[in-house]
This record gives structure tokens, C-alpha cells and sequence, in this order.
């Protein structure tokens, strides 16, 4: 069984993995002419990491990145602790898996080179023009073409911000994203450069493998370790002054600044490290009606775009691209099997099974990356106190993430088990 994967990015490259693990020939197409180390940090939450065990790349993600020992939720005025969400061994005994932080170019090299090892084929600076549905055929702008029994869409990254070429050919538009009103700062440091600020708060924070995250009115900061400790990631979320269509732009560094000058000290030591960065709209996409049409489907960003609030876009898109790959490779067996060709569900089919056992999982997902953004970024009144107070007391709160069970379904729900269930069902036990 033939696959071809479109978009070589962490979606792409975990379904060639997954693919590959099953059996099936993969061929990954990129439109770029180089696969570059690009990016800053990327968190790969308990339940992307249980994933990455799967794939047999969680021992290298640990080793290139930092396993989080907890996050500590802090008060934009002056530092005041909020709430510590234990990590560690408290995740190990929760989720079965931890929480690591990692810089994006460290992860992607993983992937590529287990991919590779695996004998995935990656076809770079391939432009496609447009999809066969009929035939199942990419053809490509220099008039060659490719065919395969799948086509997978992993291109939610494609520039400029949330375009997907195979979301635009599936759904017959362009599905434009629509702005949420936020942009990012994203920046990275060496210890060193915040060592030399001679601060005894900052310098704890670099040593500690944590996660901190200020939460203030209508923005917050999240600060965490990569590569070991030796360098450290920041990002910046604040109301969006991009003009319409732009996507991304060189900040003003004085303008970012001033966006944080009441806020605590510390954070305002760390951010005055930061000597350039880029901005990035923010921008948000409407539920999809179909995630597939024919033996065409799409994955991750392509289909189920979510805001950064809940650190799960990366994680979604690898648990999609194993449960996709699961029910795959179970048609592929049935197949090789021989038998009884009516009894035997389509590609078609099993792909509407995928949508189905991924689709009210990634919805929640982004409702909670909503939720997030409301509850982060409170202005000062009885909302933020209420919230503060059960922050602090451990009260019962209207923030999901601040209840257990959610936390529990959301990092500790084994996707590859549930996705085994439903084949079961499907092909048989």
C-alpha cells in the first residue's frame, strides 16, 4: 500500500514514521528545497510523548530536550506563585509519559532521520499543482506526477500562516483563517546571556527544569528550557497590531518591551535579553465539515488548526498521524490477507473512521486552547481574583485546566488503544 504524505513538517513526519512501522510505502513531498533547522521551542505534552514511544524516538527526545519537572503559574504584577502543576515522576505516574520541552529544529531532525532510517522516501522542492480525487494522483508543477492508493495532507504550515494547499483542494476554497486578535513574540536565549544579568531570581529559574508562565490582562509570558538548559525559550502573547493579511514581521523591540513594563521585574530582565524577534498573527479556523474526500485526507494543522494556549497543536498532529497509520495498517493486512473483497472497507471508508475517532478529540482540544486564552489573560477584577483564589486554594474553578479529570483525558487518553478498539470492530479481532 502506497502513501504519499504531503508537508514534511512534525504531522508529516511522525505519519511517515507510524506508516513505515506498519508496513506501508511512504513517499513524503515538501515544497521546500531544504528541510532547515528552523523554529524555537515546541512542548511535547505527556500525551504526544506516550506517541513518540510508539514511533522509538521518545529516548532521543529526552536525551536532545528537557523533561519538565513542573510549571509554576505566576502573577504578572510581581512574581507571586499562583499554582506548581507537578511534572516528573508525578506525570510518569499519572500519563504513564513526561512532559519535555524541545527546541523544533532538535525534533525535526529526530523525525527526519528515523523516517529515512525507516526507508521513507522525502522528495523535496515539489510544488503541486493540483490533486486527481479520481485517481488519487498528485501531479506537480513541472508536469510530473505521483500516485498511491492514500494522500495525506499535512501541510497546515504551509506560509503564510494556517494555508493548507490539500485543505484548499478538498474543501474547493481557500477556508481563509480569521484573526483572534493576539500575536506572539517567540525568542530564544543562551544560560549565559541571562546569567550575565547577575540576578538571583532569573538565574534560579535557569536552573530549574521548569515551565513558568505570567498570566496578566490581556497577555501572558511562558519561559522554559531546551537543549539541556543551555538555552532558553520565550514567548510573548499580546493584543495584535499586525496589519490585515500580514502573517509575521520583524518586531520593534522597544514596542515589545513597553507592552511588559508594568509586569514583574524578572520577566522584564528576561525580555530585555531579547534583542530581535519576529511577531506572529495569531489566527484561528473554522470546524471543517470533512477532513477527506476520496483517498484523500488531511491531518493536524490542515484540518484542525488550534491557538497555542494548551501547548497541544504538535500533539495532536502526532496522535493523528499513529491513529491513521493504526487503522492503515490494519486495511493493508486485510488486504495482504486475501479473503472476501466485500468484507474488506475501502480506503474511503476507513478514512472516515479516522475522522471520526479523531474529530470530537481535536474539537476539544480547541475549545480548550480557547478556554485558555480567556482564563490567561483576565483583566484585574473578581474574575481574576476568583480565579487567582482557586489557583492558590485548589478550589473548584469554571477552568477546565484546573480540574483533574480534564488534565487526565487530555494527556492521559491512550489514543493507539482506542484507535485499536475501533479496528478491532471494523476488521475483526
Amino acid at each position: 500500500m502506497r502513501v504519499i504524505i504531503v508537508g514534511a513538517g512534525i504531522g508529516g513526519l511522525a505519519t511517515a514514521i507510524a506508516a513505515r512501522r506498519e508496513g506501508l510505502e511512504v513517499t513524503v513531498i515538501e515544497r521546500a528545497a531544504e528541510l532547515l533547522p528552523v523554529g524555537a521551542g515546541i512542548q511535547i505534552t505527556p500525551n504526544a510523548a506516550r506517541v513518540c514511544d510508539h514511533l522509538g524516538i521518545l529516548s532521543s527526545v529526552k536525551q536532545k530536550g528537557v523533561v519538565l519537572d513542573g510549571t509554576t503559574y505566576r502573577s504578572y504584577r510581581d512574581g507571586k506563585v499562583l499554582r506548581f502543576m507537578a511534572g516528573g515522576a508525578h506525570h510518569l505516574q499519572l500519563y504513564k509519559a513526561p512532559w519535555v520541552v524541545i527546541h523544533r529544529a532538535d525534533y525535526l531532525e529526530i523525525l527526519v532521520e528515523t523516517a529515512k532510517s525507516l526507508g521513507t522516501h522525502i522528495q523535496l522542492n515539489a510544488t503541486i499543482k493540483y490533486i486527481d480525487f479520481e485517481k488519487t494522483v498528485v501531479h506537480f508543477a513541472d508536469g510530473t506526477l505521483l500516485d498511491a492508493e492514500i494522500v495525506v495532507g499535512a501541510d497546515g504550515k504551509c506560509p503564510p500562516g494556517l494555508w493548507s494547499f490539500c485543505r484548499s483542494q478538498i474543501t474547493g476554497g481557500l477556508c481563509a483563517p480569521s484573526e483572534t486578535g493576539d500575536q506572539a513574540y517567540r525568542g530564544t536565549f543562551t544560560r549565559q546571556q541571562l546569567l550575565a544579568l547577575n540576578d538571583s531570581k532569573v538565574t534560579d529559574l535557569c536552573d530549574k527544569k521548569e515551565q513558568t508562565i505570567w498570566l496578566g490582562p490581556g497577555k501572558h509570558a511562558v519561559f522554559y528550557p531546551l537543549q539541556k538548559g543551555e538555552m532558553l525559550n520565550l514567548v510573548l502573547i499580546v493584543p495584535d497590531d499586525l496589519p490585515d493579511g500580514e502573517t509575521k514581521y520583524p518586531a520593534d523591540i522597544d514596542e515589545m518591551r513597553a507592552h511588559f513594563q508594568d509586569w514583574d521585574e524578572t520577566i522584564k530582565k528576561i525580555i530585555s535579553c531579547l534583542t530581535n524577534c519576529l511577531k506572529w498573527k495569531l489566527c484561528k479556523l473554522d470546524e471543517l465539515e470533512s477532513w477527506s474526500k476520496g483517498n484523500v485526507c488531511l491531518l493536524g494543522d490542515a484540518c484542525h488548526p488550534t491557538l497555542p494556549y494548551q501547548a497541544q497543536g504538535a500533539a495532536m498532529a502526532v496522535e493523528d498521524a499513529v491513529v491513521l497509520s493504526r487503522l492503515l495498517g490494519r486495511l493493508h493486512k486485510k488486504q495482504e490477507a486475501g479473503g472476501d473483497a466485500d468484507n474488506c472497507p475501502t480506503v474511503g471508508a476507513v478514512l472516515k473512521v479516522y475522522e471520526s475517532l479523531r474529530k470530537i478529540r481535536t474539537l476539544t482540544n480547541v475549545k480548550g486552547a480557547n478556554a485558555n486564552r480567556y482564563w490567561n489573560h483576565l483583566e484585574d477584577g473578581p474574575l481574576q481574583e476568583a480565579r487567582d483564589d482557586a489557583m492558590l486554594s485548589f478550589k473548584h474553578h469554571d477552568w477546565a485546566l484546573l480540574d483533574p479529570a480534564y488534565d487526565q483525558n487530555l494527556y492521559g487518553f491512550d489514543v493507539i488503544e482506542d484507535a485499536d478498539k475501533v479496528a478491532d470492530a471494523v476488521f475483526g479481532a
